[in-house]
């Protein structure tokens, strides 16, 4: 998929896969600070083609929450084209909603965005609002 990034996907569906390591070596920092960034190729996929993206319950960590945040809100490398978001069955603590809230205010590409039975407790849903 690195290499080959040029399909026209429709429906990405990652139902019940656990992303746990997904985003681990994400530090946009430290990308940032590079004279030639190299950003992962998830953003530029997102940035590419208009699908729907299924991410119900795959135990999305902090750090897989930050790579999302930044491919669906100011992503570096292109405007999002991701039309339907499902975050379903997550554990989206008080951090992710921030992260989610903030890349939310800058997408233009998403309709439907699917929270249902997500954990988010008072703060995150404080977050959110």
């Amino acid at each position: 998929m690195d290499k080959k990034m040029h399909f026209k996907l429709k429906y990405f569906d990652m139902r019940g896969s656990h992303l746990v390591n997904l985003g681990n070596t994400f530090k946009p920092k430290n990308i940032e600070k590079q004279t030639n960034p190299s950003w992962p190729k998830f953003l530029s996929f997102v940035a590419q083609n208009k699908f729907s993206l299924n991410l119900n319950n795959c135990k999305l960590t902090k750090s897989s929450m930050e790579l999302f945040a930044y491919a669906i809100g100011q992503n570096p490398v292109g405007e999002c084209k991701i039309t339907h978001l499902n975050l379903s069955q997550n554990m989206l603590d008080k951090e992710g909603c921030k992260l989610l809230n903030d890349a939310l205010a800058h997408n233009k590409s998403i309709r439907f965005l699917d929270l249902s039975k997500c954990k988010m407790g008072v703060s995150g849903i404080k977050s959110l609002c």
